[in-house]
Order: structure tokens, then sequence, then C-alpha cells
């Protein structure tokens, strides 16, 4: 499944973006967060609670952060298991800057197997939508907070 999408932050990008790379203020952002441990370099494990209609579970997620260029873009890839399935995932974030507002660009490509994969494709994507806009509408105003 491929998702993508585009969000503006008017705040810097440099405030954005260090957001961004923060795991610890960004998984406070991730709906269903439970846990994250720093496991390595721009390596770590999360415990997030999601599903899909009545198909729920505790999902224990690998996260690494292997591409970087500083305040512009970073690459993630991620998979993870749980009692509900598992989930793979690449995903890319790219930012810029226009009169002190941040422009979010980002995509993502995710395989999902086990019990939650016998949804309908069309629901999964509906709710992979709905926790992604919510997740970056977190984000926006965690920011907004911080800076207030």
């Amino acid at each position: 499944m491929d998702l993508s999408g585009e969000t503006t932050i008017e705040r810097p990008v440099s405030v954005v973006y260090s957001f961004l790379m923060d795991p610890v203020r960004l998984s406070q952002c991730i709906p269903g967060f439970q846990k994250l441990e720093n496991v390595g370099d721009d390596t770590f494990t999360m415990r997030i609670k999601a599903g899909v209609s009545m198909i729920r579970g505790t999902f224990t997620v690998n996260l690494k952060i292997f591409e970087k260029d500083e305040g512009r873009h970073a690459k993630l890839r991620g998979d993870g298991r749980g009692t509900a399935g598992t989930i793979d995932f690449m995903a890319s974030i790219d930012v810029s800057e226009l009169n002190s507002s941040t422009t979010l660009r980002w995509s993502a490509t995710v395989n999902i197997g086990g019990k939650i994969a016998s949804l309908a494709q069309g629901l999964l994507k509906r709710q992979a939508e709905k926790i992604v806009n919510e997740f970056f509408e977190n984000v926006r105003n965690s920011i907004y907070q911080e800076i207030s």
C-alpha cells in the first residue's frame, strides 16, 4: 500500500526537522503509542497499540532512520510484529521552508500481513490514512504548544 501527503506547519524548518528527528517527542504523537526504547544510533523499538475494526493488538515496531540530510530529508525503515499481524514499511520525509513556514512532504510504502491483512484493502488504506493524518495533526499541535 502506498501512502503520501503534504502538510504545512507555521514554524521554521529548523524547528520542524528537529522535532521530527527527536524520537521521544515524535513518538508521543503516534496514535496508540505505549513505549519507546533507544537501541542504537538512529535505531529504536516502539510498542504501539493499533488495529482496524475488530482486529486489534499490540505491535512491537523496530525503526531505523537510515538516511538524513539535515534540515531537508530523512528516510526511515520499520518492521513490526504483533498479535494482529505484521507490518513492514519504508518512509521518506522532505521539508522545505517558505516565509518561516515549513512544508512537509511524506510518502510511505507499507506491507501488512497476518490477520489484519485479511481485511479489505480499501478499509486498511482508509484506516492507515486516518492514523497518519492524526499523527501529523499531533505533530503540528505539539510543535505549536512547545513554542507558545
